[in-house]
């Protein structure tokens, strides 16, 4: 999947093509894949610590995704013990950092130059 609209180049969209293609087989991604649900029952009940900033990312209200409420309340849930988190909503579907590139960008700037 290639990001819409005309924000790249014909070039750099072959390159997206090719790096997507050579990461999807590669032998690291095929083991992470395989030891997902090992890794997620591993992670049950853990938590950010305490004072680690946390900037998050989610899909914006009415995105229409199935399960997509209870994924953000999920999220919210994770991080009551953060002193300093940020959760930015952002409009889209998969593959937000190719078309919220800019957003994204500005939030990670903000986050990290705030108090």
């Amino acid at each position: 999947m290639e990001p819409v609209g005309n924000a790249f180049t014909a070039d750099e969209r072959e390159r997206m093509r090719l790096m997507t293609s050579w990461n999807l087989g590669n032998q690291a991604v095929a083991d992470e894949t395989a030891r997902i649900g090992n890794n997620a029952a591993a992670l049950g009940g853990a938590c950010y610590p305490d004072g680690l900033p946390v900037l998050a990312w989610r899909l914006a209200p009415g995105a229409g995704r199935p399960g997509e409420p209870a994924k953000a309340a999920a999220l919210e849930e994770l991080l009551t013990n953060v002193q300093r988190h940020e959760i930015v909503p952002l409009a889209g579907g998969d593959y937000l950092r190719w078309t919220q590139a800019k957003p994204i960008a500005e939030a990670i700037w903000n986050f990290l130059t705030g108090p």
